[in-house]
């Protein structure tokens, strides 16, 4: 069976999770760190650059919340999950919509100048990381697409002030259904989450709360990291099948840039139609972000995206006889 998106995980990852419970710990312990000091080295950061958190929502709230966004206005483009919404709302922060870039999915970095916002939301959608230039506000990366994917040499998640990261059932990687990670050079922006996290363990009455991550869950993103470059691989292969079936899958028009083959999204002059006749023939597909979920209203360019955006099967488990039935399905429908 065919499935837009689906969750890949084998035996290593039963193995490793029942080794943690077998332990008797469960909680947040040494599984938890050493998944921590492994994701900085993925990163090019020292151990100590990176928290585990209970989900990507909470670590775009964390974020926020050490970089002092409260009473604030916070960038957020218009085409991207609610969570960032949410998120900032939380944050007792105000958003501020920013639009897609003309023809693509990531926001139009040119126009964040104009917003006057103190900080800025930036994600990698459907895993094509675009250049964030240091300086002027802070930025948070939205690396929920994007873990592994580089632009000149640097990691997503690593060029602006914070990344941060969610290990959802199909995401890239997934810590057993549910998790994310905040990512800082700064230290002492993680040190402000970890102590936002440690909501039983101190004398003062400061706002805290529980985002807890547990070995449980480590255990079997560690397993999931190193599996990494395997993903990847599953992944290009199947995005090279779509270019060769003629079907022009959104990529990065950055010469530079080595994208995270997370979605591959094609482009047709009527998206729910393509969606139903695509349907019709066997092939799961659907909008990432729906006109009616666009935040803060919507944008033009946004709302142009989102009317014409399909995104089709993308996961390392399909086969590849499987991802060519796709891709001449897709074909029919779009001619």
């Amino acid at each position: 069976m065919i499935y837009k998106n689906f969750p890949t995980f084998g035996e290593e990852e039963a193995r490793a999770v029942a080794d943690t419970v077998r332990s008797g710990w469960i909680g947040r312990g040494r599984e938890t760190e050493a998944f921590e000091a492994e994701f900085c080295a993925v990163h090019g950061l020292d151990a100590g650059h990176a928290v585990a958190v209970s989900n990507g929502t909470a670590a775009l709230f964390l974020a926020l919340h050490a970089l002092g966004a409260r009473g604030t206005s916070v960038a957020i483009p218009t085409y991207a999950c609610q969570s960032l919404l949410h998120a900032v709302r939380a944050a007792a922060a105000t958003p501020v919509p920013l639009d897609c870039a003309p023809g693509g999915a990531n926001a139009d970095l040119d126009a964040l100048p104009a917003t006057g916002a103190a900080a800025a939301i930036v994600p990698h959608m459907f895993g094509i990381p675009q250049r964030i230039v240091e300086g002027g506000i802070p930025v948070i990366e939205d690396c929920a697409h994007a873990i592994g994917a580089t632009i000149g040499g640097v990691a997503a998640g690593t060029q602006g002030t914070v990344g941060v990261f969610s290990f959802g059932a199909t995401k890239p990687i997934t810590t057993a259904g549910a998790g994310g990670m905040v990512i800082a050079r700064d230290a002492r922006i993680v040190e402000a989450i970890r102590d936002y996290l440690a909501y039983y363990s101190r004398d003062d009455d400061a706002a805290r709360f529980n985002f807890a991550f547990t070995d449980v869950q480590a255990s079997f993103g560690r397993v999931q990291l190193r599996r990494l470059p395997e993903f990847r691989e599953k992944r290009e292969t199947l995005f090279a099948i779509y270019e060769r079936a003629g079907l022009a899958p959104l990529t990065s028009p950055d010469a530079g840039a080595r994208p995270f083959r997370f979605g591959a999204v094609v482009l047709a002059d009527d998206a729910d139609r393509a969606i139903a006749d695509l349907a019709a023939r066997g092939v799961p597909s659907g909008k990432e972000i729906p006109e009616t979920r666009l935040l803060c209203g919507g944008l033009p360019n946004a709302a142009r995206f989102a009317r014409t955006a399909v995104s089709i099967p993308m996961y390392p488990t399909l086969e590849p006889d499987a991802c060519r039935e796709v891709a001449e399905q897709v074909a029919r429908v779009l001619a």
